[in-house]
C-alpha cells in the first residue's frame, strides 16, 4: 500500500517529484487512505519497481563492457558488494576487501565468454 510522504502543504522551494498526489475522489473511495489520515494534496510514496534477474544481468553487462575492453586478456572479474571490480589476478585482494566491507556477503563473479 502506498504511504503518505508529506502532511504539509508544498513549500515554494520544495523539489518537484513524480509521486502521485491524493485527490478528493481517491480519499473518499479508499478506506486505507482515510485510516492513515492522508489528506487531499498529499504525495504518495510508490514502491520502486522490482528489478528482474535479466535486468540485473543487463545492467551488469553494460557496466562490465569498459572493464572487458580495458583488460581483454582477463576472463574473470570479481565484484565486491560495494561495486568495486577486481581482476582475476587480484582475487585475494578482492576477498580481503569484501571481508572488510561486509563479511556476510560474497563476491560476485563475472566470467567473460
Amino acid at each position: 500500500m502506498a504511504k503518505s510522504v508529506n502532511k504539509k502543504k508544498e513549500k515554494p522551494n520544495t523539489p518537484v517529484t513524480n509521486n502521485p498526489v491524493v485527490t478528493q475522489e481517491e480519499l473518499c473511495s479508499n478506506q486505507s487512505l482515510q485510516e492513515e489520515e492522508v489528506e487531499v494534496g498529499d504525495e504518495l510514496e510508490t514502491p520502486s519497481p522490482k528489478i528482474t534477474t535479466t535486468e540485473k544481468e543487463s545492467k551488469l553487462n553494460e557496466k562490465m563492457k569498459s572493464y572487458i575492453s580495458s583488460y581483454p586478456k582477463n576472463k574473470k572479474f570479481l565484484i565486491a558488494s560495494d561495486g568495486q571490480v577486481f581482476l582475476e589476478k587480484n582475487e585475494r585482494d578482492a576477498q580481503e576487501h569484501q571481508k572488510f566491507i561486509s563479511p556476510k556477503k560474497s563476491l560476485e563473479v563475472f566470467i567473460v565468454k
